[in-house]
């Protein structure tokens, strides 16, 4: 009788870890746009890294999604700036702010940033400015500072 109980519990158990494991497969804690925001500001750091090292970075916003538009913000010192007349936030304070937004719906996001250290320069004018779908840029680090410079745009 004894066996037969703890069988049942046990059997229990692993539809209970199956059922679970299935839904954190479906569930909707898979965040698409905040994947998307990580994945293109991680390529971005990788760029600035090569600039660092006196080589050409190069980055662009290629994805286009119906909903949702991105955009690589400078900030400089400030802490909001407006971009095609959506404001953005950044949740992160500092000199040489550069964030990668996010705008879905309603919901503006800027949670990945970093502080560069140095100050950039886009388009030969110093000062916040931003790059969003189909543009690129080439980022270079000259005399101290970085220097972005559009080389595409759809």
């Amino acid at each position: 009788m004894n066996k037969e109980i703890i069988e049942i519990l046990l059997a229990a158990a692993g539809v209970f870890v199956v059922v679970w494991l299935l839904y954190g497969l479906i569930s909707p804690s898979f965040d698409k746009v905040d994947k998307t925001s990580e994945a293109f500001f991680d390529t971005f750091l990788e760029q600035v890294s090569v600039a660092d090292k006196n080589g050409v970075g190069k980055f662009s916003i290629w994805q286009k999604e119906d909903k949702v538009r991105y955009f690589l913000v400078y900030f400089g010192s400030g802490k909001s700036h407006e971009v095609e007349d959506e404001n953005f936030v950044a949740l992160k304070e500092g000199d040489n702010l550069v964030c990668l937004c996010s705008v879905e719906e309603d919901k503006r996001s800027c949670e990945y940033c970093k502080n560069l250290n140095s100050v950039v320069e886009l388009k030969g004018e110093e000062g916040r400015e931003y790059i969003g779908y189909g543009e690129e840029i080439e980022m270079r680090f000259v005399n101290g500072f970085y220097k972005f410079e559009k080389v595409g745009n759809e």
